[in-house]
């Protein structure tokens, strides 16, 4: 007599098929060798391709995933696109233990991971939310993070790559770009897909509430949705917080509690929610403020009312950062009579403006608010980290947001000075330049292939190319070489605190840590003249530290102004910096545990 089979092979095909989707790929794995059925079950693509969207959240858009998707199930082979994404990510755990382990090819392997994209950033996110009980946790975060926001980045120049080459002009993007420069989020939400998320969201609240929207007039759709976006928290930023840095960044706006944004921005989000209502309008560059023109569709007036004979669109200009009321052609021509604007440039400033446009005020404004300290508690520390809602935003990494998009797209115009722009802007390329290499090599020196990619071609007509040429031959170098041992011996026994102690400065009082050491000041005459080291009561023959200060500067600073304390690091020094150098925080020592065993063996 045949024995009945286990009651889970009597079930049919596709309950079983169900059943086998709840299981994780290891059981899947394992559960597919125990009989001929289960493993032919275990191969349909339908399985497959359920695993790949619950294991893998985020994708590179070069597997076109929603082209896939709708798709006959089995012309996509799910399966093998499963194991290539899993296969990925153990080679992301393999460098991420590298980059943790020594300082040699760390920017290669950081390099080599960005280049995946968004095909790494789940794995990513692992490590980046490692358990306080890792005893690498301060590294494995630091990296992490440093490695997803170079992807943000390499994907915020390639958005401003095709604004360049005039592919794009969607300014919500190019804008957008911005925020992927400073984006610092635990689940990496609020990328450029989240902003038109919102953005969308705005607009299908407003068809909600408006459901008649389609037959309204260009102007009372236009005007309502201003009404809209006011009283839903869009109303600009009060005067006294005018001009805060967040303000500049369409991703915070939309993602901020109050929704304050400069008129730019303002303005943007309501040309974008426009688009999504059919309304055709666009942001012109006025000067010292920003205005919306809208233009009715053709042959058709802003009433709605059929207009055959009407050769140029008929337009009005709307001011989304003070009022729902529309603004008169002729008010805004008087303002600029009283600037000094001549009749024929006029066209100029209340046309739409180019999106290029749009993004350098962008950078100028963050620049002026960076180098001003507007919007920190503390003025004076102009380069801390400001915690808002949903994101901490790094001042280091706004400025350098606005460095590289003005140094990328700004070019002279024609339009406005002619050959004499050109000349201006290329000598304010030029200091850029100088600027966003020395950025880089300060804070971000993981990131030079990005300046070798996007920054090479803008030196080709200037001298500076060979030095440029060098800059990124010797730091590749560098990356490849070991460090240089620094031993403690006979010739150290001067130096007496260690890597990983932190200390206050005993006349400016802010805390710091160590990082690294000298025996004696090991810095350039220049610089020793400058801050008058011989004036000190022990000189330059004193040992000297590198130290990370709590507002994420590096210093040089003489043994003889270090006063090592047991107090604990301030929380953005501890949980945003220190992982560049150390392990983790020793509460019982009372310091870091050094991740540079390499260059500091001793320590």
């Amino acid at each position: 007599m045949a024995t009945e089979p286990p009651f889970l092979l009597a079930l049919p095909d596709e309950i079983l098929t169900h059943i086998l989707s709840y299981l994780n790929p290891y059981d899947l794995n394992a559960i597919q060798l125990s009989t001929k059925r289960l493993h032919s079950l275990s191969q349909e693509p339908l399985l497959w391709r359920h695993l790949c969207r619950v294991h893998f959240r985020f994708w590179n858009p070069k597997h076109h995933l929603a082209v896939k998707l709708r798709q006959p199930i089995a012309d996509v082979q799910w399966r093998r696109l499963f194991i290539n994404r899993k296969q990925l990510d153990y080679e992301v755990d393999r460098r991420m233990d590298m980059i943790i382990a020594t300082q040699q090819n760390r920017a290669n392997h950081i390099e080599w991971i960005a280049e995946q994209g968004y095909d790494v950033k789940s794995a990513l996110l692992k490590h980046k939310n490692a358990g306080e009980g890792a005893e690498d946790v301060l590294a494995r975060r630091f990296w992490s993070s440093a490695i997803l926001t170079t992807i943000h980045r390499s994907i915020a120049m390639e958005e401003w790559c095709r604004l360049r080459k005039g592919e794009s002009r969607s300014l919500e993007r190019a804008l957008g770009a911005y925020d992927m420069f400073v984006l610092d989020s635990d689940e990496g939400l609020g990328d450029l897909d989240m902003i038109g998320e919102q953005l969308d969201e705005l607009a299908q609240r407003f068809k909600d509430i408006h459901p008649e929207w389609r037959e309204l007039s260009t102007q009372r759709r236009a005007c309502w949705l201003v009404l809209f976006l006011r009283r839903w928290g869009y109303r600009g930023a009060p005067s006294e917080r005018y001009g805060q840095i967040a303000q500049n960044f369409i991703g915070l706006a939309l993602s901020e509690k109050d929704h304050e944004a400069l008129p730019l921005i303002t303005n943007v989000i309501f040309c974008s929610v426009a688009e999504r209502l059919e309304i055709d309008a666009n942001p012109c560059g006025y000067p010292y403020h920003i205005y919306s023109i809208i233009k009715a569709p053709p042959q058709t007036t802003l009433q709605g009312a059929p207009a055959p004979n009407l050769e140029t669109p008929d337009t009005m200009y709307l001011d989304p950062f003070r009022s729902s009321e529309p603004v008169s052609r002729s008010d805004l021509e008087g303002q600029l009579r009283t600037m000094g604007a001549t009749a024929a440039s006029f066209a100029t400033y209340l046309e739409p403006a180019n999106p290029i446009e749009m993004v350098i005020r962008t950078a100028r404004n963050i620049r002026r608010a960076v180098e001003s300290g507007n919007g920190l508690v503390d003025p004076a520390a102009s380069t801390i980290g400001i915690q808002f809602t949903h994101t901490h935003l790094n001042l280091h990494s706004a400025l350098h947001a606005a460095l590289w998009a003005w140094l990328y797209l700004e070019r002279g115009d024609p339009i406005r000075g002619g050959e004499e722009a050109g000349g201006i802007a290329l000598h304010r390329r030029r200091i850029l330049i100088s600027k966003v290499v020395q950025q880089c090599l300060e804070f971000y020196p993981w990131e030079i292939w990005l300046v070798e990619r996007y920054m090479a071609s803008l030196f080709h007509d200037l001298p500076e190319e060979g030095d440029f040429l060098y800059i990124i031959q010797r730091e590749h170098t560098a990356d490849r070489n070991k460090k240089a041992l620094k031993k403690r011996g006979a010739h150290t026994q001067n130096v007496r605190f260690r890597v990983g102690q932190c200390f206050k400065h005993k006349r400016y009082h802010y805390y710091g840590v160590i990082v690294g050491w000298d025996p004696y000041c090991n810095a350039g005459d220049d610089w020793m003249h400058a801050m008058n080291i011989d004036g000190l009561p022990n000189g330059r023959h004193q040992a000297f530290y590198n130290v990370l200060c709590e507002d994420s500067s590096s210093r040089y600073v003489a043994e003889e102004n270090i006063q090592v304390t047991a107090d604990p690091p301030p929380e953005f020094l501890l949980n945003k910096l220190a992982g560049r150098y150390f392990r983790r925080w020793d509460t019982t020592e009372s310091k870091f545990v050094s991740n540079i065993k390499d260059e500091y063996p001793d320590d």
